[in-house]
């Protein structure tokens, strides 16, 4: 479960970081990149938080 999230997080780094030009990661570029990891991040423990919730539920 982990690997696999990790491997989608690195995917979609790959798409944003292939999109952006090098030379112009500029303070918007970075910004809007951090509002993303932010965002994959809470989504990231909302997720987890719900998995851990219903393995209590099943067990």
């Amino acid at each position: 479960m982990k690997a696999l999230f990790i491997s989608v997080l690195l995917l979609i780094a790959f798409f944003v970081f292939k999109q952006l030009d090098p030379l112009s990661l500029t303070f918007l570029n970075v910004a809007i990149i951090g509002t993303n990891v932010v965002l994959l991040y809470l989504v990231f423990i909302s997720l987890k938080e719900l998995f851990s919730s219903s393995k209590k539920i099943n067990y």
